[in-house]
């Protein structure tokens, strides 16, 4: 019993115990989370990417960027706070892992697959992110054609939707199976009809540490097609970005995590006419962060 105790293969009663105070269910879901923004601003954020390239480390760092107090804008709560302990926990020192490493992402079959964070910007104006943490395998079929988006709704509620592309592969022999994958997801939601004018969209390379540490070489593969992506990211909406990010830091500082908050927090595009009407709090979660008022 004692060898279990410090090679930290049974969890402390204490620290469990905590956790569990933390929430009851760990995730949210659509119906859950439509109460939330309906008090303020609301985004919901997809992570649209293959398995490892990041999407569940984008979510935590986040998260613990705000909770240390390195981010500029301030931590205002969380109603998911143990499912980003459970996800943070095997990457923190306290966990006695020699490498760090985030928790994997299963599909949750209740569809409780939301993670919340409400964040606090100089202003004191509050923005509560609401982040699906889907896992990688949905988006493979999506890009095979296996699966398509009218299987997925919350993908088409999005009010920001980020294609990933795993800096890590981009710095090895596997960065041309990188860029097909971004490129043929980014085919197959044109093709869906993905309602690209109604949110924002971002091209995020992940792990820039990775890709910088591999050399020129790496970065000059990746730069005209890194551009080349955007370009076709701009024919579902003129306004989409791309950014580069090391979400667990970079000790110059220049990580990209500062940029990717703000942009995930700023305005989206109003919805369109059409969609005006709709009335169910779960098909509507992007789209009443300014709610009706009665007469």
């Amino acid at each position: 019993m004692p060898e279990q105790a410090e090679t930290g293969a049974e969890e402390p009663q204490q620290s469990r115990a905590t956790l569990e105070q933390l929430r009851g269910p760990d995730l949210l879901s659509p119906s859950d989370s439509a109460s939330l923004v309906a008090r303020g601003a609301g985004r919901l954020v997809i992570w649209a990417g293959e398995k490892r390239s990041g999407k569940t480390t984008l979510s935590t760092q986040i998260y613990e960027r705000h909770r240390d107090g390195r981010a500029v804008t301030q931590f205002a709560g969380s109603e998911t706070l143990l499912g980003f302990e459970e996800r943070m926990h095997p990457s923190r020192a306290a966990s006695g892992l020699i490498v760090p490493y985030t928790q994997r992402t299963n599909l949750d079959p209740d569809g409780r697959d939301l993670l919340h964070l409400a964040i606090r910007n100089p202003h004191s104006e509050v923005t509560d992110l609401l982040i699906a943490d889907l896992p990688g395998e949905l988006f493979r079929q999506l890009r095979d054609s296996d699966r398509h988006l009218d299987s997925m709704p919350i993908l088409s509620r999005a009010d920001k939707f980020v294609v990933l592309v795993d800096g890590e592969k981009l710095a090895d022999g596997r960065r041309a199976t990188a860029f097909s994958f971004a490129r043929q997801l980014i085919e197959n939601l044109q093709r869906d009809g993905l309602p690209a004018q109604e949110m924002d969209l971002l091209l995020l390379t992940t792990k820039l540490d990775k890709l910088r540490a591999a050399g020129e070489a790496a970065i000059a593969y990746w730069d005209p097609r890194e551009a080349q992506l955007l370009a076709e990211l701009r024919e579902l909406s003129q306004n989409a970005n791309s950014l580069r990010v090391a979400a667990r830091g970079l000790p110059d500082g220049s990580d990209g995590m500062e940029d990717l908050v703000s942009w995930l927090t700023s305005q989206v595009p109003e919805p369109r006419e059409s969609l005006a009407g709709e009335s169910h709090p779960v098909a509507r979660i992007q789209r009443i962060r300014s709610p009706r008022r009665s007469a």
